[in-house]
């Protein structure tokens, strides 16, 4: 094997990247507080995206107060994973993001989405692709 081809094989392996969130208290979604984790390098399967922008409005306000109602459940689009940080939630916000790794053959890096994100700088999930881009069905997110 030559030099390139090790050098190569070593660049596709991705180590674990930060995440920093803006949470709500789920108690009193108007109150927020800034939190980070760790993203684990991607199972088979998974895309990491990083999130460009969002969009904040009257809407996330509504997300953030019917997060836990049983026919909306806007919390649980995004579960925080970190069970110390369990009377925190992800509030949904509209946004765009870029593939910028995957381990899922029908998402290639450069790929950008429209859709359902929340305040944070990467997102990593499980998807599969449909005719409106792809759907979530599975990993951290």
């Amino acid at each position: 094997m030559s030099a390139f081809h090790i050098l190569l094989k070593i660049n596709k392996v991705k180590m674990s990247q930060e995440r920093v969130m803006l949470v709500s208290l789920r108690a009193s979604p108007e109150e927020t507080q800034v939190i980070r984790d760790e993203l684990p390098p991607l199972e088979p399967e998974e895309i990491r995206l990083k999130v460009d922008k969002v969009g904040v409005s009257a809407n996330n306000r509504f997300y953030a107060q019917a997060g836990d109602q049983p026919f909306l459940k806007f919390y649980s689009v995004y579960p925080l994973s970190l069970k110390e940080h369990d009377i925190f939630a992800n509030v949904p916000a509209w946004g765009s993001g870029t593939v910028v790794e995957s381990r899922n053959d029908s998402f290639k890096v450069g790929e950008q989405f429209w859709g359902f994100y929340h305040m944070t700088n990467y997102v990593q999930m499980k998807a599969r692709r449909n005719d409106d881009g792809f759907k979530a069905y599975g990993g951290l997110r």
